[in-house]
């Protein structure tokens, strides 16, 4: 098993290998994770109060993909199968997220 190092220094050589990917991409990602699996996506509108029929839009708004990854990493179990469906270590993941976010923050 990995130390918290190696996971940390593996994290950064993946999100620098992935220059391209954005915030948008990864919550378009995510998005349809959650589309994948009904029982995901109930759970997700029922948390967030989102309407089912409103989602199409709502998904076009300015703020809803950083609420998507929020909605993801606020749940363990989600954020690993997430990971796992991307290939992806889940703390890897973890990390891409809050640099997403951090970047968002420092964008507003």
């Amino acid at each position: 098993m990995k130390s918290r190092d190696e996971r940390s220094r593996t994290a950064t050589r993946r999100s620098q290998a992935q220059p391209g990917l954005d915030g948008e991409t990864l919550a378009i990602e995510a998005l349809a994770f959650l589309a994948a699996s009904p029982e995901r996506l109930h759970t997700f509108i029922d948390t967030t109060g989102v309407v089912f029929d409103d989602l199409r839009q709502a998904a076009s708004q300015p703020g809803f993909g950083s609420g998507i990854l929020a909605y993801v990493l606020s749940d363990d179990g989600l954020l690993i199968d997430f990971a796992t469906s991307r290939d992806s270590d889940p703390e890897e993941t973890a990390t891409l997220i809050r640099r997403i976010q951090d970047r968002d923050l420092a964008d507003d």
